[in-house]
């Protein structure tokens, strides 16, 4: 879009340039003229036509000159066999320059002259100048196919300059994105550290951030641990001891205790497995399933017809082994 609006402004630039600097040049062919005319008595004139230029030379050149005058009309040799547009006189002194238009196609620029006589009297003439806009037109289109194909050129280029930068400057990402796909999956532990300046930061950071999750989940775990032996010991104490103390229901403190040892024991295990790591290792489900099947036909053998398994061997379950065997084996149950 730059390049366009970059080409549209230097085109229109061209373009005004070129009408302007072929104005002087009409100018100064009226000056050639005014220099090759001669008027005498009575107003007849007569152009040597001897001219530097072999544009006014040569019939159909595109470049044609008038002159109008009481007496009569000129033309430039090379206004020969050519229709020429008639051209409106000018006062003395005044130039004029129009520019193509759909029913006239030329560039014409009229300049009047007041040619004083040896009497004193004022002889009015009128210099034309007439360009065909048609060679014009060639010489701007020429410039402009010149100007566009340059610009396209040039778009390619840093197109392709665009495309080259934007995939180096994009590539380390891409590793950093293909290792933390690695982690998810468990093939890896961290981030690598082999990156660029830019991006260590966020690779340590990350990895930072995976051995704290590691830590607390140990630390976790650890402490669950604690609390499971610290509330087993006096559960059991309290179990061996209430047959010893004897009383009116130790039926119902016993079914108490007990309720209460299963809830600590299956409470304790649900926040172990809740401690779990976000970018665990997958597990395999299909050897798991087997082995759940395996120990249901044992248990179910005799009211049980049959099972068939179907799973694919490389399903992956991301999270605790014992929550997948729970969460199975109550489903298949």
């Amino acid at each position: 879009l730059a390049l366009g609006l970059v080409g549209m402004a230097v085109s229109s630039a061209n373009h005004r340039g070129a009408i302007s600097a072929l104005e002087s040049r009409m100018q100064s062919y009226v000056y050639t003229v005014l220099g090759a005319m001669e008027v005498g008595p009575g107003g007849d004139f007569t152009i040597d036509g001897d001219f530097a230029d072999p544009n006014l030379l040569q019939p159909g050149s595109g470049l044609y000159a008038q002159v109008y005058g009481r007496t009569g009309e000129w033309r430039s040799p090379s206004a020969l066999g050519v229709d020429l547009p008639a051209v409106n006189p000018s006062q003395a002194g005044v130039a004029a320059f129009e520019e193509p238009a759909e029913a006239l196609p030329w560039f014409i620029y009229r300049f009047g002259v007041g040619w004083q006589q040896e009497d004193g009297s004022i002889t009015p003439f009128t210099v034309a100048v007439l360009v065909d806009a048609q060679e014009f037109g060639q010489e701007t289109r020429a410039f402009q196919r010149g100007l566009w194909r340059a610009l396209a050129m040039a778009g390619l280029i840093l197109i392709a300059a665009q495309l080259t930068i934007g995939w180096l400057v994009l590539r380390p990402l891409r590793r950093v994105a293909r290792d933390v796909a690695r982690v998810e999956r468990g093939q890896s532990e961290a981030l690598s550290q082999d990156y660029p300046p830019e991006l260590e930061p966020l690779a340590r950071n990350v990895n930072r951030l995976l051995e704290t999750e590691k830590s607390n989940q140990q630390r976790i775990r650890n402490a669950l641990d604690s609390l499971a032996h610290s509330l087993k010991t006096p559960l059991a104490v309290l179990q061996a001891g209430l047959p010893l103390r004897g009383g009116d229901s130790p039926d119902a403190m016993q079914n108490a205790l007990d309720e209460m040892q299963r809830l600590v024991a299956t409470r304790l295990e649900r926040a172990s497995g809740s401690a779990r790591r976000t970018l665990a290792a997958p597990i395999e489900v299909a050897p798991r399933l087997e082995r759940i099947v395996e120990a249901l036909q044992k248990v179910h053998s005799h009211g049980l017809r049959g099972v068939e398994l179907r799973i694919e061997q490389d399903l992956a379950f991301y999270g605790e082994d014992r929550d997948l065997l729970e969460l199975a084996g109550n489903l298949l149950d």
